[in-house]
C-alpha cells in the first residue's frame, strides 16, 4: 500500500486533532513551568489559546479563522520514512519572539507531509 485515500476530510476538527497532538508533545518536552505563550499565563494556571482552539466546537455557519494562523505545513513532496509518525520541537526566533514549534508527520511511512503548530511564543 503506498497511498491512501480520504473522501472528505473536515478541515477544522483536522487542525484540532494536529494542535492536540502538538500541545501534548510540547507540555511533555519541555515542561509546563517553561511553557509560556504571550497572552496566558504558564499552562496550568490559565487557559492558553490553544487550548481555546481545540476545545471549541465548530458548527457549519462557523467563519472564525483564528485557528489558522498557528497551523502550517510544507507543500514538498517527502520521501516514506522508516517510522509511523514523526514528532519534531523547535523553538525559532524572528521579529522580537521566540517561537515554539511542533513539526508533525503523521503516517510517515507512506510519504505524508509534514505539519507545523505554533504552540507558544514569547517576546525575548
Amino acid at each position: 500500500m503506498n497511498s491512501f485515500f480520504l473522501p472528505e476530510l473536515d478541515m477544522i476538527r483536522f487542525l484540532q486533532l494536529l494542535c492536540k497532538i502538538a500541545y501534548s508533545y510540547a507540555t511533555a518536552y519541555i515542561g509546563i513551568p517553561r511553557y509560556i505563550a504571550e497572552r496566558t499565563a504558564p499552562i496550568g494556571t490559565k487557559r492558553s489559546f490553544m487550548l481555546d482552539f481545540f476545545l471549541h466546537k465548530p458548527s457549519k455557519n462557523d467563519t472564525a479563522v483564528f485557528q489558522y494562523q498557528f497551523v502550517g505545513g510544507f507543500p514538498d513532496n517527502f520521501a516514506p520514512s522508516k517510522y509511523l509518525h514523526e514528532l519534531n520541537f523547535r523553538s525559532t526566533v524572528s521579529e522580537g519572539k521566540i517561537y515554539h514549534i511542533v513539526y508533525i508527520r503523521l503516517f510517515a511511512l507512506l510519504g505524508a507531509p509534514i505539519y507545523s503548530v505554533v504552540v507558544a511564543w514569547q517576546f525575548i
